[in-house]
């Protein structure tokens, strides 16, 4: 889960560890690069808020379909975020969640867009 500016701007989740460290790195830029330009970096992110990020994906309408390779594809769209996951035998293997608010269309030049450019795939892509 990344804050910015204090409020969450979005969640990976990447279940398997090997697959996760070739990814870190990445998805750490694709965060910093829109951090930086929000500034007010000293902000800590309150629990509560946290906590009531991951309940209010609980309350997303879901919809699922049959990934292009394997597994399936599964979207997910509340009131206040959106997202998108990777669900193969049963278990996810990437999950990509977007506070709804604050997206910009932009590319951090690093080989993985910024996050708010993905969460800008994710919602445009349907």
């Amino acid at each position: 889960m990344v804050a910015i500016g204090g409020r969450v701007a979005g969640m990976d989740l990447v279940s398997y560890p090997c697959a996760y460290a070739l990814l870190h790195g990445k998805l750490v830029r694709s965060y910093v690069m829109d951090a930086v330009l929000v500034g007010d970096g000293n902000k800590g992110l309150d629990m509560a808020e946290a906590e009531q990020f991951l309940d209010d994906m609980a309350g997303c309408e879901v919809s699922r379909y049959k990934s292009v390779g394997h597994g399936w594809d599964v979207r997910f769209e509340g009131r206040r975020m959106f997202g998108s996951a990777l669900e193969y035998r049963k278990g996810l293997v990437h999950m990509a969640v977007f506070a709804a608010d604050g997206v910009v269309q932009r590319n951090s030049g690093n080989g993985m867009a910024g996050y708010s450019r993905r969460a800008g795939y994710r919602r445009n892509d349907h």
